[in-house]
């Protein structure tokens, strides 16, 4: 192996035969110390055979670099140093120019001998050798440079490629996409449209000809190549979204889903110390709230950034004239209505302002929102009143809720239901449950279940079955009021309820009497029976009730003295407590239709707290 570098170019580039040639012979040095040259010597085949490069040496020349001399001996020339300074070749290197070589008239190849007699520093001088083959075209042969229109492109758009070249068998080799090159067979003459080019390192287009010698059967091949561009923008980021696990709990985590589109692109994520591939999902502790992650995306052309941040807010109390006793909340959950003891409010869940207030002597006693917005509310005076959802102004008369034939014992309403397509309005009464028309409001009940004292109702997803809850009392029943009430367990109290969003599972909420310890139960909503249950809460009042399931189903919510309660759905254990209205007993829960919400009604408290669950904002989600 030799020291030095050795390189030959012809001029002109394609070699034919029976031509005059320029030969120039390029010497480097790789290394960081210059090497010390005694002698280079150059042999060309002289003769008139295929393997030959001229039938005569008699006319070359040399053309040298400062401080060398050249020995002829027919087509052997020996290169040497003047002087020991100008034998010491650097990084620069040196040319030397063989000229008047007339190529002979046999097509082939030819092979060049360099013998080296040179010396590393600090070693004593070696003597190696390498060799190099030029291909001799026929005269005939002609192929033209490759040239490319545009010479730089837009990714995912084209260039054309032009050649014109002699018959013979042409390939055509790029790499459109940076996932390996294709060849394609083409002709002697071409403007070839490539392929789509993505390529951010830029696409080398290679022509292979191939040209058979007559009379032999060697194969003669030449390239030609030329470099197509394609341009790299700065990165884009497309997706950058978030969920959620455990967010109730020390070990909550987000995790984090990104794409990337831009070639080259760098990524890096807050919290992950390596770098990210463009396209990616990692899951992340969440820290203090808020927690904010930041994606970076950069290449040599730009930097592109997206956070995501996720709160867990504080509780804003909002104060009512006075006591709640029942919620409810419009259909997009931006306003929640409190029924109060002598006063019906709307509140302005974001703003956790009271936008509308309408005194009520006695007060009402529950109130909900029908599917077209209105309310529908009742009071201790046994009246069914439509009113209007902004100004909680009486749309209609009030009719009376108990007909004949029912029992004329005093309502007890709390949190009463609207049927889902918002004809019935199921009540609760002292002596039972009714099922009233209420569009148009009518004081004729349609339906009745006879459990004992009832409590309460909600109804299941599909619209197709309530649940009342009252003391020692469960009932399933039809949407028309057909059912039968079944006993709960004994010495237990229902004081809240509600379904999954699948409509299989009743979370329902019993207190102790005596202590008021908690017990959520996970029931069967067809049969009742309870598959697990969780007890917490040892202490608080009896009176806290109030119960709410997640949009996924993942978690439950029961209000409490001055806090709600986190409980995990699928493993029924407590995880956290969120704070609310300090050291007061809650009397009803609402969680808003995006699930980011609740809203605690606090009877001594006489106020509302507003609880952001949690608010994932930022990020980029694909559209």
């Amino acid at each position: 192996m030799t020291l030095l570098q050795y390189g030959f170019v012809t001029q002109p580039a394609l070699l034919q035969t029976g031509t005059q040639t320029l030969l120039t012979l390029a010497v480097s040095n790789s290394r960081s110390q210059a090497v010390t040259c005694t002698s280079i010597t150059v042999t060309l085949p002289i003769g008139t055979n295929a393997k030959d490069l001229a039938a005569a040496s008699s006319a070359i020349g040399t053309v040298l670099p400062p401080g060398w001399n050249a020995a002829q001996q027919g087509g052997q020339f020996t290169l040497t140093p003047t002087t020991p300074d100008a034998g010491k070749i650097g990084g620069q290197g040196l040319a030397f120019i063989f000229t008047g070589i007339t190529v002979n008239d046999q097509p082939g190849i030819c092979t060049i001998r360099i013998d080296e007699f040179a010396a590393a520093q600090g070693s004593a001088p070696v003597e190696s050798s390498t060799t190099f083959p030029l291909t001799k075209f026929p005269a005939t042969f002609t192929l033209s440079p490759l040239t490319a229109i545009p010479l730089e492109v837009e990714p995912g758009n084209s260039a054309t490629i032009l050649w014109n070249g002699s018959p013979a068998t042409y390939t055509l080799s790029y790499d459109p996409d940076g996932k390996g090159s294709q060849n394609f067979t083409v002709g002697n003459i071409g403007a070839y449209p490539s392929k789509p080019l993505t390529n951010a390192a830029g696409v080398d287009f290679t022509l292979t000809a191939e040209v058979s010698v007559p009379g032999s059967d060697q194969v003669l091949t030449l390239q030609e190549q030329i470099n197509v561009g394609v341009a790299n923008p700065p990165p884009t980021i497309t997706r950058f979204t978030a969920t959620l696990a455990g967010v109730y709990t020390p070990n909550a985590t987000a995790t984090l889903t990104w794409k990337v589109a831009g070639s080259d692109a760098e990524c890096t994520l807050t919290g992950v110390s390596q770098l990210l591939a463009p396209n990616g999902t990692i899951a992340l502790p969440l820290g203090p709230s808020p927690s904010s992650f930041t994606l970076t995306a950069s290449n040599v052309n730009g930097v592109a950034t997206s956070t995501i941040t996720v709160t867990a807010a504080l509780p804003r109390v909002v104060a009512l004239p006075d006591a709640p006793l029942n919620l409810a909340l419009s259909a997009d959950g931006t306003t929640v209505y409190a029924a109060c003891a002598a006063t019906l409010c709307a509140v302005d869940v974001a703003r956790g302002t009271v936008t509308a207030s309408r005194a009520w002597f006695g007060g009402p006693e529950v109130v909900n929102v029908l599917p077209d917005g209105t309310l529908i509310a009742i009071d201790v005076g046994q009246d069914i009143h439509i009113l209007d959802g902004t100004t909680l102004a009486t749309k209609t008369d009030p009719v009376r809720h108990w007909g004949a034939g029912l029992p004329s014992r005093a309502p007890y309403p709390y949190a009463a239901a609207v049927s889902k397509d918002g004809s019935r309005w199921w009540a609760p009464y002292s002596g039972g449950v009714c099922a009233y028309v209420v569009q148009p409001p009518s004081g004729t009940a349609d339906g009745f279940v006879n459990p004992d004292s009832p409590g309460s109702i909600v109804i299941s997803p599909d619209g197709s079955l309530f649940f009342v809850y009252a003391p020692q009392v469960a009932c399933p029943a039809s949407s028309n009021g057909e059912g039968s009430p079944r006993p709960a367990p004994s010495g237990t109290q229902y004081i809240g309820a509600a379904f999954a969003p699948s409509g299989k599972t009743v979370y329902a909420l019993t207190s102790a009497p005596s202590d008021g310890t908690k017990t959520l139960s996970a029931l069967d909503a067809g049969t009742l029976q309870s598959s697990a249950s969780v007890t917490y809460g040892s202490g608080t009042p009896p009176e806290c009730c109030g119960v709410a399931v997640a949009l996924d189903g993942a978690t439950v919510f029961s209000a409490g003295f001055g806090t709600v309660t986190v409980i995990d759905a699928s493993s029924l254990t407590v995880t956290a407590t969120i704070p609310a209205v300090p050291n007061a007993p809650t009397t009803d829960i609402r969680l808003t239709p995006d699930g980011s919400t609740l809203v605690v009604g606090s009877y001594a408290g006489k106020s509302l707290a507003v609880v952001t669950v949690l608010t994932i904002t930022g990020g980029v989600t694909p559209s």
